[in-house]
C-alpha cells in the first residue's frame, strides 16, 4: 500500500510540474467543424520551452503544422499529419534559438489557426 501511495505522489508531482511549466499559446483564426456545430475551437496548443504540445479534441481532418522564426522568416518546422494521428502531437523545440515564433495549423479541407510563442 505504501508503494502505491508513493507512486501516485510521484505521478501527481510530475503532472503538477508539467502544468506549472507549460504556457498556452493563444490561437486566432477559424476552425470549422465538419461533423457538428461547436462554437469553441477543438485545438489547444501549449509549450514548455522544450516542446510544443497540440491537443485536438476532434481529429477529423489532416493538418499541416508550420513553425516560423519571426525574426528571420525561416521555417523551423513543417509537416502534414494525417487526421488519424492528430489527437495529440508533440514537436521538439529545445534546439530552436531564443526568439519569437509563429505556429500555423492549417486544416484540410478547411481551417486556419495561428499563434505566437516565445522560446527562451
Amino acid at each position: 500500500m505504501v508503494a502505491i501511495i508513493a507512486i501516485l505522489m510521484n505521478v501527481l508531482l510530475v503532472h503538477a510540474k508539467y502544468a506549472e511549466d507549460t504556457k498556452a499559446v493563444e490561437l486566432r483564426g477559424d476552425w470549422v467543424e465538419t461533423r457538428s456545430l461547436i462554437s469553441d475551437c477543438p485545438i489547444t496548443v501549449f509549450t514548455d520551452g522544450a516542446y510544443i504540445y497540440i491537443q485536438n479534441e476532434s481529429p477529423d481532418r489532416d493538418i499541416t503544422i508550420r513553425i516560423t522564426n519571426e525574426r528571420t522568416g525561416n521555417i523551423s518546422h513543417e509537416e502534414t499529419i494525417p487526421y488519424v494521428q492528430t489527437a495529440y502531437i508533440t514537436i521538439p523545440i529545445a534546439s530552436y534559438p531564443s526568439g519569437t515564433y509563429q505556429i500555423e495549423i492549417i486544416g484540410s479541407p478547411m481551417g486556419y489557426l495561428s499563434g505566437d510563442f516565445t522560446k527562451n
